[in-house]
C-alpha cells in the first residue's frame, strides 16, 4: 500500500509531466523551478526533490536530441572547439 507522501509525489510529476507538454523548454524549467520553490516552501521536500529528478530528465534529453540531430560540419566545428579549449589556443 501506497503512503500518503509517495501518492503526493507521483500525483505532482504526473501532474508536472502532463503540463509541461505544452511549454517549451525554457518554460517547462521555469514551471520545474516555480513548482520546487513552493514545494520547499511549504515544506514538502520529497515532491521538490521529484520535481528536481524531473527537470533533470527534461534537461537532459534536450541536449541529447539537440546533440543528435546536428550535421556533420556541426558536429566538426564543436570537436575543434572543445580541442581549443582543452589546448587553450
Amino acid at each position: 500500500m501506497a503512503t500518503d507522501t509517495s501518492k503526493k509525489v507521483e500525483f505532482i510529476v504526473t501532474w508536472y509531466n502532463k503540463e509541461r507538454v505544452n511549454f517549451s523548454f525554457a518554460k517547462q524549467i521555469m514551471l520545474a523551478k516555480t513548482w520546487i520553490d513552493i514545494c520547499a516552501k511549504n515544506e514538502e521536500y520529497e515532491m521538490s526533490a521529484a520535481l528536481k529528478k524531473e527537470m533533470d530528465i527534461v534537461v537532459k534529453t534536450y541536449f541529447k536530441k539537440k546533440q543528435e540531430s546536428r550535421t556533420l560540419k556541426q558536429k566538426v566545428w564543436y570537436f575543434y572547439i572543445k580541442i581549443k579549449r582543452k589546448l587553450k589556443i
